[in-house]
């Protein structure tokens, strides 16, 4: 059977010659969109310039900046992609209003990320009345200061992947919005440490920013642990074949990187399976 073309199709305008290396491509929408459409730019001429409009509070906050551009693939998680920065970011609040509850929450999620990296971030969310456009320009702003610093991630860029090694997990495992996978990636950190003291400030984020949610998927299951370790074992975080990089937290406002080991990481885990079992945030 004869298949028809796709005149939308990347490689049909490539070869038809309406995408040169004066072509600029603009995204329009959430953070998959974004991360899909700038790796197509980063690919199409090895390299033509992007655009990218956020149309997602997650988006906002973390997807459309600091380059990362990728595609997910049946092993993991954006394993395949580039760093390639968009010429442009216009935010435009006007979105917001627009968004199911679950989009909010997602979003948030990742906001509550920022208040533990962050003392200004976190100050700021401890007001009484909390404008929360100020908050999403805070958080867009720290990351945008990290990604200069560090835009191939070699070092200090890492801190953004506080709760996501766990986070990417619980959400493939339960598909869940990746925000709020996030910050039951932090519960999951902080209950592993016996950090207490960061569990009380998670769930005060989550109640000062509207996040209903206070049970973890898992509640009143088999934690799965196993099921985690696999996935994180393929993690793009992974540092070598048997240990990962853990950004975890000394206090507000001073992440660091911890190197551990899988099969510490999975000792770890066990012990804590019957209070994953049975708490809440």
């Amino acid at each position: 059977m004869e298949q028809t073309s796709d005149r939308s199709n990347p490689i049909h305008l490539l070869l038809v010659g309406l995408i040169h290396r004066e072509a600029h491509l603009i995204t329009i929408g959430g953070g998959a969109t974004s991360d899909f459409g700038g790796f197509v730019a980063s690919c199409l001429l090895r390299g033509i310039s992007w655009s990218v409009v956020p149309t997602t509070l997650l988006s906002m906050v973390d997807a459309c900046i600091g380059g990362k551009v990728a595609i997910n693939s049946k092993f993991g998680k954006n394993l395949i992609g580039n760093f390639y920065k968009p010429s442009n970011i216009f935010i435009i609040q006007d979105f917001l209003k627009t968004l199911p509850e679950s989009e909010m929450i997602s979003g948030f999620g990742e906001v509550i990320k920022y208040c533990f990296l962050d003392k200004d971030i976190f100050e700021k969310v401890q007001q009484e009345d909390v404008n929360k456009i100020d908050i999403i320009k805070m958080c867009a702003s720290y990351k945008n200061e990290l990604v200069e610093k560090d835009f191939n991630e070699k070092n200090l860029r890492q801190i953004l992947n506080l709760g996501h090694t766990f986070g990417h997990a619980i959400e493939v495992i339960y598909r869940i919005p990746h925000g709020e996978a996030v910050m039951w990636g932090m519960f999951v950190i902080f209950k592993l440490f016996n950090e207490d003291q960061f569990i009380d400030a998670l769930k005060f984020f989550r109640l000062k920013l509207e996040i209903v949610e206070d049970k973890p998927p898992w509640l009143h299951k088999t934690f799965p642990g196993d099921k985690m370790m696999e996935l994180i074992a393929k993690d793009k975080k992974k540092k070598k074949s048997d240990e990962i990089n853990l950004v975890r937290i000394r206090k507000i406002g001073d992440p660091f990187i911890d190197n551990i080991r899988f099969d510490k990481l999975l000792e770890l885990i066990k012990q804590k399976e019957y209070e994953f079992k049975t708490s809440t945030l």
